[in-house]
């Protein structure tokens, strides 16, 4: 204990001294970290005074030297459930070992495990910022060159850009949403017109920036209606019957 006390007591005291002023962060980055920081900042001083007395005590207790003798609890445990516990832990190594055999070979090939048939997303990294001090060389305004071009050489898809999010798991890309409705039975020719109108007036709109409408009037849709009691009488399950439609008429 004499050569634990003082790292564990330092350890408790570094902590609260970083975190408790997190607490006080005002803006939406201090409602970030708040909760954090109130719950390090408790749990901190709890865990070092468990860790300078209840764990010694129970350490002594629990831990015996090399060559002890084993109590009938002990023994008996042993005895019974030690085959058991030997043949978790194999299990439990292969399983490990399998696993990150897999994650380590599908990451090799992430391009294929990760993206899906109608859709993708790239990460581009630009270059430092003492190497992009010509006009044109900002981040917001290689977004806008990128759209543009974008805009005018692809025209089968809609492409965003939108850059890095200033913390992690709030997002920069966001907003509203609108719904178009067609109250005067105008069909879905102007419905579709309707919306990509409104999208391009808020793309030149001041503020907004990457808009865009996922409706299009123009694509085929088709609806299947099933009749779930036939299934179910002629002994086809659900699950079967809708991966053959995908595997038919989907992206399988």
């Amino acid at each position: 204990m004499d050569e634990v006390t003082g790292p564990v007591v330092a350890v408790a005291l570094v902590l609260c001294a970083v975190f408790v002023p997190c607490a006080f962060i005002s803006g939406i980055t201090g409602q970030f970290f708040r909760q954090f920081a109130i719950t390090i900042a408790v749990s901190t001083p709890i865990s070092a005074f468990n860790s300078l007395t209840l764990s010694p005590a129970l350490a002594a207790i629990l831990l015996k030297s090399h060559g002890a003798r084993r109590d009938p609890l002990a023994w008996l445990l042993d005895t019974s459930l030690g085959w058991f516990f030997g043949l978790f832990n194999r299990g439990f190594q292969y399983g490990t070992t399998v696993y990150a055999r897999a994650v380590g070979g599908l990451l090799r090939v992430s391009l294929l495990v990760l993206n899906a048939p109608n859709f993708g997303s790239l990460y581009v990294m630009l270059q430092p910022f003492q190497r992009r001090r010509g006009a044109g060389l900002y981040g917001d305004e290689i977004a806008d060159q990128l759209r543009a071009r974008f805009r005018r050489e692809i025209r089968e898809a809609v492409v965003t850009v939108f850059g890095a999010p200033p913390i992690d798991g709030l997002g920069s890309a966001g907003g509203f949403k609108l719904m178009i409705e067609d109250r005067g039975n105008l069909g879905l020719a102007a419905v579709q017109k309707a919306g990509d109108e409104i999208v391009a007036q808020g793309n030149q709109t001041s503020g907004l920036q990457g808009l865009f409408n996922s409706s299009r009037a123009d694509r085929p849709w088709l609806y299947l209606e099933i009749e779930r009691t036939k299934c179910m009488a002629l002994g086809v399950s659900l699950g079967d019957l809708f991966d053959g439609l995908q595997a038919y008429f989907g992206s399988y």
